[in-house]
């Protein structure tokens, strides 16, 4: 299109300067058709003055074609901390368009094709890393446009982990006193200080130093910005040395005006607040008693939730005197968690858990039989203002996972931290009953709780699974059931002691039990019991290498003795297996074992028995069940 220049009413068109093949037209306005595709061309155009003859040709203008799928245009993106929208507009009448991505150092992109909305969000992205996206539009199946790519940065983000490993990357260095800054003043310098990477002194591996010494020390060492939830606890390694030597302490007589400060701003660097202050001149934290060997610091940032957060470390020296470093390493920002989570004061039915953390914090606590889903089982204490509680309630020798995070873990899935224990076993009720069945779904070799090794020997003690017949060569040799109780010894390992649970007045009991030997006769196999963690025994027991049911009466021992012991000894190899024990309360007339049946016909049966005490005389019945 075109205006004219007067009263014009013809005009003559020449495309790419071929005055041989003019265009003639009664209008300003011509549309070219047949043009090829992704093709430059120029165009003039003169008017017809009739008499006059033909004006000047226009300089020429230039355009060029479209392809059949051009790409999109205003491509944009706005990232954020684990994510990225990118948005763009159709450059025709396209309506579907192919993305690929990747981090700038990986190998290999990732695709997205079909997209037919003119913005998508990339998810999934790791904070604080370069990325390049491409874009294309996506015509038809055979026609598609030529990528066009972008190039962006996601931000920082909860957790931000840095620790100096091969250089302090993304972080700002300044120069300007902390006083100056503090009251509105600008840097002197924006692009230099006088931290650095350092594996100097001996302190942690590599991490930031600043030499501070002199009459004009004022260094800033800035984080990037980062997107600042609330919950969140600032922690990192701190040590000040001597400027030569390893691991040397401070002269406390010097550096009497330098400072070390922990700061934060939430405006992107304008207005700074000191979160903490290390000097020699009144402040709670000691410069000169800064740890040497190194210390971790941790300060809460609760109340600090921004997007554009930034934390600076300070170090400075105003008068001369003194030549030390301050070290920094292992900077992280994370959500508030418990740390140190400790079970104490264990009782039968109580327990109380402890942890270190922000004491402004709210915690949350569950706790449960062990392997319970803390997600959806468990029994929920919460807004706990202090750093400890005290479970209650809780069952006799019974095993508890308990969980802890802070209140706003929620909000920010914060995972639970965990920790597991026992209650206490207490005094056992009688009767009492061990059949060992409660350690086969566990399939590996365990001890009984609440019993004790008192002599160990290399395996003595142990429950064996014997669902696992095929690693150990193992038939069937529990009494019933699948588990069993195994002593051992060996030549080098003569004797196996252990013994049962805490109990009442053993003297007034007796103990039942059914056992078997293994390789050889032991040459003692008794039963007795333990006072100060040594054995006194009360019967010997004559086993065979069948199984056979034993009673042994407890009331030679002493009243104030609380724990039912037996003893294996054999100079050479022997083991000895023990099945579905009970103890019981002592009976006058005690009742026989190794009942047997045998030569059994169509209308008569033999029947023995072992007498426990001195009996001479028996009782039986007989039924048809």
């Amino acid at each position: 299109t075109w205006y004219a220049g007067g009263n014009e009413t013809e005009w003559q068109i020449c495309l790419n300067d071929d005055e041989e093949n003019i265009i003639y037209v009664d209008s300003n306005e011509y549309t070219f058709t047949g043009l090829s595709l992704s093709t430059n061309y120029r165009v003039k155009v003169r008017a017809n003055c009739d008499a006059d003859g033909y004006s000047n040709w226009t300089s020429n203008r230039y355009f060029a074609t479209l392809s059949n799928c051009p790409p999109p245009e205003n491509f944009t993106c706005s990232p954020s901390v684990n994510s990225a929208t990118l948005s763009w507009t159709p450059a025709y009448d396209e309506t579907m368009w192919n993305i690929q991505y990747k981090a700038t150092s990986a190998d290999h992109y990732t695709c997205v094709n079909g997209i037919t909305s003119t913005t998508y969000t990339l998810t999934g992205l790791n904070s604080g890393t370069d990325y390049i996206v491409n874009i294309q539009s996506n015509c038809d199946s055979d026609w598609t446009a030529g990528w066009i790519t972008l190039e962006f940065t996601t931000k920082y983000g909860i957790p931000f982990v840095e620790d100096f490993a091969t250089s302090i990357p993304d972080w700002s260095k300044r120069q300007g006193l902390l006083s100056s800054i503090m009251d509105g003043g600008y840097f002197t310098s924006t692009s230099s200080s006088g931290w650095g990477l350092s594996s100097y002194n001996g302190v942690f591996d590599k991490h930031a130093l600043v030499n501070l010494w002199g009459n004009s020390r004022k260094e800033w060492l800035i984080t990037p910005n980062i997107v600042m939830d609330d919950c969140v606890q600032l922690s990192f390694d701190l040590a000040l040395t001597q400027y030569s030597g390893t691991l040397q302490p401070v002269d406390t007589t010097q550096q009497l005006d330098d400072k070390f400060a922990v700061l934060i701003s939430t405006d992107n660097g304008a207005t700074w607040t000191i979160l903490r202050q290390y000097d020699n001149a009144g402040s709670e934290y000691v410069y000169n008693n800064i740890a040497t060997a190194g210390e971790t610091v941790a300060i809460s940032l609760t109340d600090y939730s921004a997007d554009y957060v930034k934390i600076a470390f300070y170090g400075e020296s105003t008068v001369a005197g003194g030549d030390v470093n301050i070290h920094i390493d292992n900077v992280r920002l994370d959500y508030i968690k418990p740390l140190n989570l400790t079970v104490s004061n264990i009782t039968t039915a109580t327990a109380d858990v402890a942890w270190t953390g922000d004491q402004g914090v709210e915690w949350e606590l569950k706790y449960g039989v062990h392997g319970f889903d803390v997600e959806t089982e468990g029994t929920l204490v919460d807004n706990i203002t202090q750093n400890s509680y005290l479970i209650a309630g809780l069952s006799v020798n019974a095993y508890y996972d308990v969980y802890v995070k802070t209140a706003c873990g929620d909000s920010h899935n914060i995972d639970w931290e965990m920790i597991s224990f026992r209650t206490d076993c207490g005094i056992q009720a009688i009767p009492y009953i061990e059949t060992f069945e409660d350690f086969y779904e566990n399939r590996v070799r365990v001890f009984p709780s609440c019993w004790q090794r008192i002599v160990e020997s290399s395996i003595g003690g142990y429950i064996y699974p014997i669902a696992i017949p095929d690693q150990y060569g193992f038939t069937q040799y529990a009494h019933s059931g699948l588990e069993y109780l195994y002593m051992h010894t060996s030549n080098n390992n003569p004797q196996n002691v252990i013994s049962l649970p805490e109990m009442s007045d053993i003297n007034t009991l007796m103990i039942s039990f059914w056992a078997r030997y293994n390789d050889s006769i032991p040459e003692n196999f008794q039963i007795g019991y333990v006072a100060n963690g040594e054995f006194t025994p009360l019967e010997s027991v004559a086993l065979t290498n069948s199984y056979r049911q034993y009673a042994v009466p407890l009331n030679g021992a002493p009243i104030d003795v609380d724990r039912i012991a037996i003893r294996l000894y054999s100079m050479d190899k022997s083991g000895v297996y023990i099945d579905d024990i009970e103890v019981m309360p002592l009976q006058s007339c005690l009742r026989p074992t190794n009942i047997t049946v045998s030569s059994v016909t169509n209308n008569s049966a033999y029947i023995t028995w072992t007498p426990v005490g001195n009996e001479t005389a028996w009782q039986y019945t007989l039924d048809n069940g």
